[in-house]
């Protein structure tokens, strides 16, 4: 009878989760990402369950915790990112690839910043690194870019995947000064500058 217990409790564990189950779960995640959004990390989980249409004992079986709540989250908003880097790879020609890949950076920040201002607030000070999924799609279209001509070569891609990177906190910064289309139009400017060869045209 044991190995029937274990073979019955093995199928348990492993069967998909059904589907309302999870809807349920990714309307919590986004009406989360909403309401930390706006109201930071201390937001009552009621709130969160109003935004969702869902009961406070919904959130708390599919997250034990706030933070598992929080790390979901962030999850969500590396696959959003990673899915908006992705659709980029069909830009054929190598200048037009990295403006648009600065400017998604910048849409990235300006969508998600106040987010994660809440969560570095909430959790300390602590750095995170950039997620690697989407440092390897980036160095991997900085590297096209190079071989194309467009992209300095003497720098590695990797490197120049990094210090795009190190631009989402300063759009952050000076986002509490000028508007998004400035911000975003002037730092992409900067970085075309910095780290594109002169164009033959």
């Amino acid at each position: 009878m044991r190995w029937l217990l274990r073979f019955v409790l093995r199928g348990y564990m492993t069967q998909p989760i059904r589907s309302d189950a999870q809807a349920n779960r990714a309307r919590v995640v986004e009406a989360a990402r909403a309401v930390f959004t706006e109201h930071g990390l201390d937001a009552d989980m009621r709130a969160i369950a109003e935004r969702a249409s869902v009961g406070v004992g919904t959130i708390y079986r599919n997250f034990a915790a706030k933070d598992d709540l929080v790390h979901a989250i962030m999850d969500s908003c590396i696959a959003d990112a990673l899915a908006d880097v992705l659709q980029l790879r069909t830009i054929s020609d190598g200048r037009e690839l990295i403006s648009a890949l600065a400017r998604t950076a910048f849409e990235h920040a300006e969508r998600n910043g106040a987010l994660f201002t809440a969560i570095g607030d909430a959790q300390g000070p602590a750095r995170q690194d950039p997620p690697p999924e989407i440092m390897d799609v980036i160095g991997a279209m900085f590297a096209r870019a190079a071989a194309l001509g467009v992209l300095r070569a003497d720098i590695p891609a990797g490197f120049l995947a990094r210090f795009l990177a190190t631009l989402f906190p300063a759009y952050l910064e000076l986002r509490r000064s000028f508007p998004a289309e400035m911000v975003s139009a002037h730092l992409t400017e900067l970085f075309l500058s910095a780290v594109m060869t002169a164009d033959p045209r």
